[in-house]
């Protein structure tokens, strides 16, 4: 399969077999008899993304969903998450207990376990049951969250975590951009499916990327993440590329809102590229302070930087946390 310079994959529509037709139609004629029902609705759309069955009429399954169902990829892939969590629930939850909507079952999405989803629906059902009345979408929130704060998340590149129910957990996330590892590194590329994986397991996130890949990694975020740019007046114009790349994106996942009586944060911040200053890439500390203001952060809270490289924003957090509350 080609790829393109920016290390995306070009997918050519091919037909599909008669086989395939016959998936292909019997799922579509489930999703159209059942927007009311998530759960078959959810397996029949997983089969199509799964198999890409949507490929002999469209080039993604974003694409299928708009067109054929007008919904977005975002809502095809949280129908597919809680058709996912109720196969797991339903060997071994009593059927009238299992979850009767989509909003009582997508808590439980966050958690990739099957052990630890049925732990927490069997949590929310206690919850409801003490109260004498109906299960809610907030208790299954309540239980994930209790049940999160159990699960030891593995260390990533030599960093422990450290939990703390008094503070926020954040981490910031500058990996090698696609398609630069070997090259610039001499090492293996970054699995981003998992460093996001990783990434979710902390209350609040940024993650650095190149503009040429926003398109490959965003897709890869929850939903609700908030899209950022660090904009370079001097930056290092490349032969050949024109218009130059004189921007990169920051993906924000968010925990602790900003009061009113907090400055007002822009989602774009501007600095110069840094020269001469250990790894390629380095930040300069105007940009990681954004970073933590963007992100809310507090003395008290924790804080993680996933690849440290020179080590310059865990200084710079240091410093700047040492500073008076924001």
């Amino acid at each position: 399969m080609p790829a393109h310079d920016n290390g995306s994959v070009q997918i050519y529509k091919t037909p599909l077999t008669t086989r395939e037709c016959r998936e292909f139609e019997r799922a579509e004629v489930t999703i159209a008899k059942g927007l009311k029902s998530f759960l078959t609705v959810g397996m029949a759309l997983k089969e199509i993304r799964d198999k890409r069955l949507y490929r002999q009429q469209f080039d993604t399954i974003e694409q299928y969903c708009i067109q054929r169902w007008d919904f977005s990829r975002p809502r095809a892939y949280q129908l597919c998450a809680a058709s996912e969590v109720m196969a797991d629930l339903s060997t071994t939850v009593d059927s009238a207990l299992l979850p009767e909507t989509e909003w009582q079952i997508r808590p439980l999405t966050r958690l990739k376990e099957t052990k630890h989803r049925r732990r927490a629906w069997a949590m929310a059902i206690k919850m409801a049951a003490a109260q004498g009345r109906r299960l809610t979408a907030q208790d299954a929130e309540d239980a994930v969250s209790v049940v999160s704060e159990t699960i030891a998340p593995t260390p990533a590149n030599g960093v422990a975590v450290c939990k703390s129910s008094e503070s926020i957990r954040a981490a910031y996330a500058d990996p090698p951009y696609i398609g630069q590892a070997r090259r610039r590194y001499d090492c293996p590329e970054v699995d981003h499916t998992a460093l996001i994986a990783r990434l979710e397991t902390f209350d609040a996130w940024a993650l650095s990327l190149s503009s040429p890949t926003l398109a490959q990694v965003l897709p890869l975020c929850p939903v609700g993440v908030r899209l950022g740019a660090w904009v370079k007046p001097f930056c290092a114009f490349r032969p050949n590329v024109n218009p130059a790349y004189a921007w990169e994106p920051v993906i924000f996942k968010l925990s602790r809102p900003r009061t009113r009586q907090q400055l007002t944060i822009r989602d774009w911040h501007s600095a110069n590229m840094t020269m001469q200053r250990g790894l390629c890439g380095a930040k300069p500390e105007s940009f990681c302070i954004w970073i933590f203001e963007m992100l809310n952060l507090q003395p008290g809270d924790e804080f993680f930087d996933l690849f440290e490289g020179s080590g310059a924003v865990s200084r710079a957090f240091n410093g700047w946390v040492s500073q008076p509350c924001k």
